[in-house]
């Protein structure tokens, strides 16, 4: 379920003005596409986060797109779903039947996904990575 655009701009400016971190490192924010839902994280090793997808949620439909190297992946991660939360059309918290385990950082778009990632997701997680 998404959260309303106002209250997601205030926790973007406040999240955006907090200090960052010591504890936050370099990494990569990582998407997939699943038909119409879009998983958006960050990770510091995107092959082994890859391989842990493929494995333990396995899903001959996901569509891996490039990662995107990020010097504070925390940060830019919780950026990137706050600004991917205002533009999309939901956000579902639905249990995964490949896995049985419920993914929270999904969203939905009603473009397809080409348009979507070259329009929408790309941009955010670019902006995110230098936030």
């Amino acid at each position: 379920m998404r959260r309303s655009f106002d209250e997601l701009q205030q926790r973007f400016i406040k999240r955006e003005m907090r200090a960052i971190s010591d504890a936050d490192a370099e990494g990569y924010l990582y998407a997939y596409i699943h038909f119409a839902e879009w998983k958006v994280g960050s990770t510091k090793d995107f092959n082994r986060r890859r391989e842990e997808w493929d494995r333990d949620c396995p899903d001959v439909w996901r569509i891996w797109l490039p990662p995107i190297w990020v010097a504070k992946r925390r940060r830019a991660e919780s950026l990137a779903h706050l600004m991917l939360e205002m533009v999309c059309i939901d956000r579902p918290h639905a249990y995964c039947e490949s896995c049985q385990r419920k993914h929270i950082e999904k969203f939905i778009f009603s473009e397809p996904w080409p348009i979507v990632w070259s329009t929408i997701v790309l941009p955010i997680l670019l902006r995110a990575a230098i936030a």
